[in-house]
């Protein structure tokens, strides 16, 4: 596991103890790394930056289902098919509006 996992694991574990600084340094921690995986998906900046705030509230409403192993992966996954979702949602949008 890398320095980053353990840290992750740890600032999760106390954000699970309800120690909420802890989301600051997971947000610090991950932010432009969440950021770069979504970007090349959705090709619009203030997209992605929706898609990264949509990861975090994901991550937080699963948190307690979490369970250890890379927290990092975890949440890039998030992010990852949060992107994809949306991707495909306004593809869907433009087609139909093509055939309108």
């Amino acid at each position: 596991m890398s320095n980053l996992d353990l840290n992750l694991e740890a600032y999760i574990k106390n954000l699970k103890s309800g120690d909420e600084t802890a989301f600051d340094m997971i947000y610090e921690l991950t932010y432009r790394k969440i950021y770069f995986v979504v970007l090349p998906i959705l090709r619009d900046k203030s997209l992605a930056e929706d898609i990264v705030q949509d990861t975090y509230l994901k991550f937080l409403e699963k948190l307690y289902q979490y369970k250890s192993r890379n927290s990092l992966a975890y949440i890039l996954t998030i992010a990852r098919n949060l992107a994809i979702n949306e991707y495909n949602k306004r593809k869907r949008e433009i087609k139909i509006e093509a055939e309108d």
